[in-house]
């Protein structure tokens, strides 16, 4: 009787042991899959704003491949045009910061005068035109011995931008397909990382272009069509 009992009791303790065991492993897996689904959710706002970055990326280059070839037909076109661009950045400066917080990286205020003068610029296309000339005046003077390079060198610049995007893509699947929290961490600060220089260098990319634009309005944009060669930035008024 004693032996059956200890026998028993044995029997017992293993499958209490193995359940332990099973609810500890459990537990563990249910720990993991938390923390990588942590961070997947986190990504999910930085690849929105990766997605609008792209989109805005396209269409700069689209409308810098316009200006190059001087198939943009009256200012107020690409007034518009640039207009859109450039304000779409006045409200996106925000998003990133929360994310930039949690893992101590400095937060960012998105376009400022003083980083980014041809863009602010670009913003004021109903300022009253004597103030709008004189600042136009001063950056086409400011930024005169840079003009000629300005557009061939920025379309590199454009696309350098969407190959960082480009692999953000890839990024963001390595932190959904990461076995630990520890793994998914890491490829979410690095994902994040690199949005934030893709957005700093489309930025750069796109004050460059506002400073051809600049040129462009300085020579072109008086509603009169300049001569053929005069200038590489050639656009015509909304009445000639």
């Amino acid at each position: 009787m004693t032996t059956l009992f200890s026998l028993m009791r044995s029997l017992i303790l293993i499958a209490l042991m193995a359940t332990g065991m099973v609810m500890l492993a459990n537990n563990a897996h249910a720990a993991v899959k938390s923390a990588t689904e942590f961070y997947s959710q986190s990504a999910d706002p930085l690849e929105t704003e990766a997605n609008r970055l792209r989109d805005q990326t396209q269409k700069a280059l689209q409308l810098h491949q316009q200006l190059l070839h001087n198939k943009i037909e009256t200012r107020e076109a690409f007034h518009g045009e640039l207009y859109q661009l450039t304000t779409a950045e006045k409200f996106t400066q925000d998003i990133l910061n929360p994310a930039r917080f949690r893992i101590g990286i400095p937060s960012k205020r998105g376009i400022e005068t003083d980083q980014y003068p041809a863009i602010m610029i670009s913003l004021t296309k109903d300022a009253p035109r004597n103030t709008r000339s004189a600042d136009i005046r001063d950056l086409v003077r400011s930024e005169n011995r840079r003009y000629q390079e300005v557009l061939k060198d920025n379309e590199r610049a454009f696309e350098e931008v969407q190959e960082l995007l480009t692999y953000l893509k890839d990024l963001r699947e390595q932190i959904n397909m990461s076995r630990t929290g520890k793994e998914a961490k890491r490829k979410y600060e690095i994902y994040l990382r690199r949005l934030s220089s893709a957005k700093a260098q489309y930025y750069t990319a796109l004050n460059e272009f506002c400073v051809a634009a600049a040129q462009a309005e300085f020579n072109g944009l008086t509603g009169k069509r300049l001569i053929p060669g005069g200038s590489p930035f050639q656009l015509r008024g909304a009445g000639s």
